[in-house]
């Protein structure tokens, strides 16, 4: 199995799904691991697991904002009012036309 170390904002958009799908509620202590860099310098990553590739994705500040703000949005009850979505299609533009020019 090929592992990678990355960082959050290098993953693909489905890697990065999959990373959501993963720590839906975030990620605690438990799923933390800390290893050297040959430089000396400490690294915290958490695991993405593939079925090539276990994927180490570094843990900063910018993700574990991300995911708070991922986690607070979908446990948001006005998340479709604030913009504007419609919870379930009311067939409302079915038969719309557009004017021609």
């Amino acid at each position: 199995m090929k592992r990678v170390i990355t960082d959050f904002k290098k993953l693909s958009p489905e890697l990065a799904a999959l990373f959501l799908q993963r720590y839906p509620g975030g990620y605690g202590d438990d799923d933390i691991l800390a290893f050297k860099k040959p430089s000396g310098d400490w690294i915290e990553a958490v695991e993405l697991p593939t079925s090539d590739t276990l994927y180490l994705v570094k843990i900063n500040q910018g993700m574990t904002d991300l995911l708070a703000y991922f986690d607070d949005l979908a446990s948001s009850d006005t998340f479709s009012e604030s913009f504007g979505l419609e919870t379930e299609y009311d067939g409302a533009t079915e038969n719309y036309v557009l004017p021609e020019d």
